[in-house]
């Protein structure tokens, strides 16, 4: 009998190959990635650092080479470019030494003192550091030029107190360091400063201008002028004008009180004219009596607020006693507000 799953030996043979194929596709990518062996970032870490190591050693010993010559330039480029890559204490120390040799004398001392710096406690280096220590002492002890001039010339010379011989324009041999020069010539006031000379193989030169004489007394009596009146400003004080403010604004308001009432008396008047009537009348009376005193609150207000706001201020104890007790031209002594049948009004006393 036939089978239908009965397969041909043939295809059986093709299908075994199909399927190690594929098998074999599928775990390649792992094979590979088996077969390789695992990155050693250490490794790769220690190389770099042995590069750069020997890239410094390299400018080293081509510093010295050239240093031996006397190319001091040479040799800082070379120096310079070792401690660039390792910043150790041995490079700074022939950095040093190049500037030193070149005559820089600023440079030398910033790298000497940035050598001893970071060799102190070093005891392979322990006598590069004492050396560097004696070298810094010296060149900060060496005398320099200085070159001293004035406007106008001829001026003496005093350093430290010390008269110098000669007059300006001069230059002069200063230890580096502070030190107070003054300068005299008849007719300018004399002139005194501190200076500060800096270590250093080049001359220095200083400039002054003299002021003719008095000039320093007249200023030193301005400032004394301006000093007392300070004080004395002080002492008196400034005017208050917040009283004069607060004056006027009751001059103002009696003013708009009185007109508004003197309106209102107006229209009641006219209303009692057209039909009499006792409260008629007693409004009127009422409203003027108002608009009256206001009216006369406001003129006073007005007057005294703007003699408060005039006052510059007690200069002397007669002024301040007229500061407190102002003038006016006139106040009212009495006023009598009225009202009638007839009309109304007010009368008033005044005093000049």
């Amino acid at each position: 009998m036939y089978e239908r799953n009965h397969m041909h030996p043939g295809h059986r043979m093709i299908a075994a190959v199909l399927s190690g194929l594929m098998a074999t596709t599928a775990l390649a990518p792992y094979a590979a990635a088996q077969a390789q062996p695992p990155a050693a970032p250490a490794a790769q870490e220690d190389a770099a650092k042995t590069e750069t190591r020997d890239k410094a050693r390299a400018h080293f010993e081509a510093g010295k080479t050239k240093a031996t010559a006397n190319d001091y330039a040479g040799a800082l480029a070379e120096y310079q470019a070792a401690y660039a890559l390792i910043p150790t204490a041995q490079a700074m120390y022939q950095i040093a030494r190049c500037y030193d040799g070149m005559g820089d004398v600023p440079n030398t001392l910033k790298s000497y003192d940035q050598f001893i710096s970071m060799s102190q406690g070093n005891q392979v280096l322990a006598a590069d550091h004492d050396a560097a220590k004696a070298r810094v002492a010296a060149l900060r002890a060496e005398p320099v030029n200085v070159a001293f001039s004035s406007e106008p010339a001829a001026a003496q010379i005093e350093i430290d107190g010390q008269v110098q011989e000669g007059a300006t324009p001069a230059t002069l041999t200063l230890v580096p360091g502070k030190h107070t020069i003054k300068l005299t010539l008849a007719g300018y006031d004399p002139f005194e400063q501190e200076i500060t000379v800096e270590p250093a193989k080049a001359d220095q030169a200083l400039s002054f201008t003299l002021a003719p004489e008095g000039t320093a007394a007249a200023a030193a009596a301005a400032e004394a002028e301006a000093a007392r009146k300070a004080a004395q400003g002080e002492e008196q004080g400034t005017p208050n004008r917040l009283p004069a403010y607060i004056t006027l604004g009751v001059a103002g308001a009696g003013l708009i009180t009185g007109a508004v009432f003197g309106v209102l008396a107006l229209t009641s008047k006219s209303s009692y004219n057209d039909e009499p009537s006792g409260d008629k009348a007693d409004k009127t009376d009422r409203n003027a009596l108002i608009c009256d005193v206001a009216l006369g609150i406001g003129i006073v207000a007005g007057i005294t607020g703007v003699v408060l706001l005039l006052d510059k201020g007690p200069a002397t104890e007669q002024a301040a006693t007229k500061a407190t007790t102002p003038r006016t031209m006139f106040a009212p002594t009495q006023l009598t507000p009225y009202a009638g049948p007839s009309g109304a009004g007010a009368a008033a006393t005044w005093r000049f």
